[in-house]
């Protein structure tokens, strides 16, 4: 949160800014290793969404979301 508002911040001659941000997965593990990956993903796609969705590439980074809302059984977010 302290970057968003970093980067929306106006300052004088600024008409944009760039935000790069990343989602780091272990390999694929166990069934019950899974169970506790999925619910700490789910707690960061709601922020990666949220930051998605206000992107001027929005769909670009919707569809990219989507391949790890998918293999997680997170659509619903």
């Amino acid at each position: 949160m302290q970057r968003r508002g970093r980067i929306l911040r106006p300052y004088p001659g600024k008409e944009c800014a760039t935000s790069f941000d990343m989602i780091v997965i272990p390999p694929e593990l166990d069934r019950q290793t899974w169970e506790v990956e999925r619910n700490l993903l789910r707690k960061e796609l709601r922020r990666f969404v949220e930051f998605a969705d206000l992107a001027d590439n929005a769909g670009e980074a919707r569809t990219k979301l989507l391949a790890l809302q998918k293999q997680y059984s997170l659509l619903d977010l």
